[in-house]
């Protein structure tokens, strides 16, 4: 994921586009029956982290 904005004019917040993942895999979780909120937390952890990779780079 840090990978995708390297070096390009993308920024680095992008608090919809995160907006949106977090509710997709929130969804699939919750058809998959995972704890949805949990899930969403994983990922906005795993987004977090990229971004001070992203930051570093």
């Amino acid at each position: 994921m840090a990978a995708a904005t390297w070096g390009t004019d993308n920024p680095i917040d992008d608090p919809a586009r995160e907006q949106q993942v977090l509710d997709a895999v929130a969804a699939q979780a919750e058809r998959a029956g995972a704890d949805p909120e949990e899930v969403r937390r994983i990922f906005r952890d795993r987004i977090e982290a990229n971004k001070i990779v992203q930051r570093g780079l």
